[in-house]
């Protein structure tokens, strides 16, 4: 995996529902000098030392001259772009000329990507591969000062700094720069003080005392302000948690906080909201919290609205075994004989098959007898101008309001002409309707790309018009602008 780096990134989104492209004739065919390109077509990517880009990092670019140029490695034109080329790591400019002047543009190729540790107190950096998995053969410094390697948390970590700056990170032959910046600055006095009075034993001590101390500030302030706040306060709500939590069963743990929950996973349902008559479907894996050992045991499950309290008024729908260590499939046909109410919000649970019931997992699905308005289709190109010799493809879509994609429809499609801006032969004949086909949308959607001969020889804007058909044919014309 390759990762790219600029200093200058330039986004852009549209959104249209019909489509308007231009193609645009080969230059030598009745040129306009004062309409043509002021700038050159190619891009051209020079690869520069570790020296020099430092240089554009703690000076600026505009200290790149021409004698950063000297190693030509590829180039761009049209249809191909800096991401698209196969680049070495290393550090890069991209020089492409606009006007009468030469405009650079720096980035950077890694074969890592870094992320930062936040434990307030030391600057912790970690460096992935493409897989995922932690680097530890780089050379990490800022500001000229190394970051050792600790293997206690697989990370790059320098103790008690809160230092940025100019980050290098050197692997193999190949060095790259990343400027890091604090949020806050802390000063040297306050993380001298933090480490002292919040690091064990001492903070079983200062905690409690300094919290009985602002106490009253603390209560003073809430009842000026009417906001309610008083950390001290809860600082001893909390630790009288902790202390009456050593009494509690692991149930009662359950029942005050999700944080105790002795197993951990997900429900997921085909679809949010199901009908009158629907088949509800739904997967799930759990797992022990404490260990990570997927449930391998029969299981019970359970159906109520949604926030009720009272377990008397649950639904028992069977016992599920799972179809693999942790993993179970569940579906169930929504027929009158079960009774629930139309328009409510139901909850799915997986207990344990114990007197206790120990809750697992839940999910959340709506009982609604809704009907799907028209399916929505959406139609789209790769590119608003259209080039000639460059790929022009048309993507069509069909799905309903859940999202879902719907199959079996099909699209007839047209290019016809709006305006013809030039010619670029002596006789051209540009015909209203550039081009007809159709489409099987198979599995909700599909794409074609647009036949370069359909156009003649001039400069000219287009349009796209779909008629969609449903699978029971029911014709939408999408109208363009």
């Amino acid at each position: 995996m390759r990762l790219l780096t600029m200093f200058l990134v330039v986004a852009c989104s549209f959104h249209f529902n019909a489509i308007y492209a231009q193609t645009i004739p080969p230059a030598g065919l009745n040129s306009n000098l004062l309409k043509s390109p002021q700038g050159s077509v190619q891009t051209y990517i020079y690869r520069i030392t570790d020296k020099e880009a430092r240089i554009i990092h703690t000076r600026s670019i505009e200290k790149v001259n021409k004698s950063f140029l000297h190693s030509l490695t590829d180039s761009t034109g049209k249809g191909r772009y800096i991401y698209n080329l196969k680049l070495q790591p290393g550090n890069y400019l991209a020089v492409k000329v606009e006007g009468i002047s030469l405009k650079y543009e720096y980035f950077a190729i890694t074969d890592y990507r870094f992320e930062i540790l936040n434990n307030k107190r030391d600057l912790c950096i970690q460096l992935f591969d493409s897989l995922g998995a932690v680097l530890s053969d780089a050379e990490l410094k800022i500001r000229h000062k190394r970051i050792p390697f600790d293997p206690r948390i697989n990370a790059y970590r320098l103790e008690t700094t809160d230092r940025d700056g100019l980050l290098t990170v050197s692997r193999g032959d190949v060095t790259t720069f990343h400027n890091i910046i604090k949020e806050t600055s802390v000063s040297g006095l306050k993380r001298g003080y933090l480490a002292v009075c919040y690091r064990t034993p001492l903070k079983y001590i200062y905690r409690p005392v300094a919290n009985l101390v602002t106490l009253p500030y603390y209560a003073v302030r809430s009842l000026v302000t009417y906001s309610g706040y008083n950390p001290s306060w809860s600082y001893f709500v909390h630790l009288g948690v902790k202390f009456t939590d050593i009494f509690r069963s692991q149930e009662n743990k359950l029942t005050r906080s999700h944080e105790y929950r002795p197993y951990t996973g997900y429900l997921v349902f085909s679809k949010p909201m199901y009908r009158p008559g629907d088949t509800l479907k739904f997967k799930s894996f759990v797992v022990d919290s404490k260990n990570g050992k997927p449930v391998d045991y029969e299981v019970k499950v359970f159906l109520q609205k949604r926030w009720a309290r009272d377990k008397s008024k649950r639904i028992f729908l069977g016992n599920l075994s799972p179809v693999k260590p942790g993993s179970f499939i569940y579906q169930l046909p929504l027929s009158d004989s079960i009774k629930i109410i139309l328009d409510t919000d139901y909850e799915i649970q997986l207990c344990e098959t114990g007197k206790k019931e120990v809750h697992l997992v839940s999910g959340e699905f709506r009982y609604s007898d809704y009907e799907l308005k028209r399916v929505q289709y959406k139609l789209s190109v790769t590119s608003g101008t259209h080039y000639r010799s460059v790929a022009q493809v048309i993507k069509v879509s069909a799905a309903d309001d859940n999202g879902m994609m719907v199959p079996d429809s099909r699209a007839e499609l047209e290019i016809s002409t709006v305006s013809v801006s030039k010619f670029h032969a002596n006789r051209v004949f540009v015909p209203d309707i550039l081009w007809k086909t159709q489409l099987e949308l198979k599995g909700g959607h599909a794409e074609i790309e647009i036949p370069e001969t359909i156009f003649p020889a001039a400069s000219l804007k287009y349009k796209i018009s779909a008629v969609f058909y449903s699978a029971d044919n029911e014709k939408t014309k999408r109208i363009p602008w």
